[in-house]
């Protein structure tokens, strides 16, 4: 791989050098044990702030065409899934050293909890339930095999149910990590809990 073209970034800190964005997505994908498309990728490094969109777009297409990279169609053929091909895991193994390792791990972790974040979504129903006296809420997470967790909680008004609802959606993963610190007398989970949630609110 030529050491090539520079590229200014528009955020400060991000990595400008294409030949070690080209390295970078060679040792992600080679690195990572989950499929993922060039999309998810670019959603992980622009919340990560690592690489900008004009930059990963021109390193993508130079990797295709160098053939370090390939894009296969998933059985649905509904998306198109990264490869690394030997070549592209020459590069990673030999050259791994050139780039930040911390931007190599953020960007591996980004692509899994992503990945795990897309799963929960589709694996996810919270519906809302018509009752004499109001309303309840149900919260199912499906699993391979059986529910992770089966939740109904009563709401005495629409628009209260309707507000959790929305609540379950976005929180799923917490719900289900506190559900389990409190029987497990988990403290230290509570608390880290109760403080992304206090952070949260204060940047609202």
């Amino acid at each position: 791989m030529a050491k090539d073209t520079y590229s200014l970034d528009i955020s400060p800190g991000n990595l400008s050098n294409m030949y070690k964005i080209k390295i970078l997505i060679c040792c992600v994908i080679y690195e990572t044990n989950i499929l993922f498309t060039k999309y998810q990728l670019n959603d992980v490094f622009q919340t990560n702030s690592t690489v900008n969109y004009f930059s990963f777009c021109q390193a993508i297409k130079e990797l295709l065409q160098t053939k370090h990279i390939l894009e296969k169609p998933s059985s649905s053929g509904d998306k198109k899934y990264l490869y690394v091909t030997n070549l592209g895991k020459e590069t990673a193994i030999a050259l791994r050293n050139n780039v930040p390792k911390t931007a190599i791990s953020r960007t591996v972790v980004g692509i899994e909890n992503l990945i795990k974040k897309d799963r929960q979504n589709k694996n996810r129903t919270v519906l809302i339930k018509k009752q004499t006296d109001g309303y309840i809420l149900k919260l199912v997470l499906e699993e391979t095999g059986s529910n992770l967790m089966d939740l109904e909680l009563f709401c005495p008004t629409k628009d209260l149910a309707q507000k959790m609802q929305r609540e379950m959606k976005s929180k799923t993963t917490d719900i289900y990590k506190c559900i389990l610190a409190v029987l497990e007398n988990d403290h230290k989970t509570l608390s880290e809990i109760a403080n992304d949630a206090k952070n949260f609110t204060e940047l609202k």
